[in-house]
């Protein structure tokens, strides 16, 4: 293999904003990736497809740490996958398997 070698010096939140960046970058440019546009979801399917319980996104929800629609005066939420998609892409540290 021929090319330049570089070496430098990062710490290792550096190294992850790096890989995370070129992740994303994969996801959006890749037409093989799955594009999740901006499909509605209500609670149940949400906290399926972060992989947590339903309790669970109900706290990160009143946290703040997903974001959520709902209209004044209705009890219903809805979340977009797309959102939910760049929340794990950006808080990997959420993620948790789910309690059964």
């Amino acid at each position: 293999m021929t090319g330049n070698i570089i070496l430098t010096s990062i710490t290792r939140s550096e190294l992850e904003e790096i890989i995370a960046s070129t992740f994303r970058k994969f996801v959006v440019s890749n037409p093989m990736v799955e594009d999740s546009g901006d499909k509605i979801m209500n609670q149940k399917e949400a906290a399926e497809f972060l992989g947590i319980s339903q309790s669970t996104l109900i706290t990160w929800k009143k946290r703040g740490l997903v974001p959520y629609e709902q209209l004044q005066g209705s009890s219903k939420i809805r979340f977009y996958k797309s959102q939910l998609k760049l929340v794990l892409l950006k808080n990997r540290d959420l993620l948790q398997p789910a309690r059964k």
